[in-house]
């Protein structure tokens, strides 16, 4: 599931590209506007983006085949949780409380799902994935995710089990 939303999110099928500057977007998901990162590396990650996209798209084969091979694994991996969860369990083991199984399901689902609360409001407003920074495509992939079974139980183990804390300040603020 990380692979497709690495594929998904760097340029493969989801930045829009109609949007002023996609840039900022990849800056974004990187923490550029997070005022805990220095500085001096907030300018590097800005210099460096364009040679770290190429990169990661060759070393990770992150191109539009790969990624809808691993956009079908991840409905196959949500296909088996979903009869999982058939049965009316709460949480994916059986038991009356979230175990690491359904902590680590929900934090490598959750991207898919484009979930506000995904940071636990840790992250700034500029650093959080939005929606309108996605293609109309993606969108509809990640609302496919939202509607099934599975996507249900994330949405409920972040309602339930995360806490949001509050965002860091602004750096006008230092």
């Amino acid at each position: 599931m990380i692979y497709c939303f690495i594929s998904r999110y760097t340029d493969v099928l989801v930045v829009n590209k109609t949007r002023k500057n996609p840039m900022q977007d990849y800056l974004s998901f990187w923490g550029y506007y997070q005022p805990s990162i220095p500085y001096w590396q907030r300018i590097l990650l800005k210099v460096s983006m364009p040679v770290l996209l190429v990169f990661m798209k060759k070393a990770l084969k992150l191109n539009p085949k790969h990624a809808s091979e691993r956009l079908i694994l991840a409905k196959e991996v949500f296909t088996k949780v979903d009869a999982l969860l058939k049965d009316g369990r709460k949480y994916l083991m059986k038991t009356d409380y979230p175990t690491f199984v359904d902590v680590t399901f929900a934090a490598l689902a959750a991207p898919l799902l484009t979930l506000e609360k995904y940071t636990g409001g840790r992250a700034r407003k500029e650093s959080s994935l939005k929606r309108e920074m996605m293609t109309p495509q993606a969108q509809k992939e990640s609302d496919m995710f939202r509607d099934r079974p599975c996507g249900k139980f994330v949405l409920q183990m972040y309602e339930e089990h995360r806490q949001i804390r509050e965002p860091p300040p602004s750096p006008e603020s230092f």
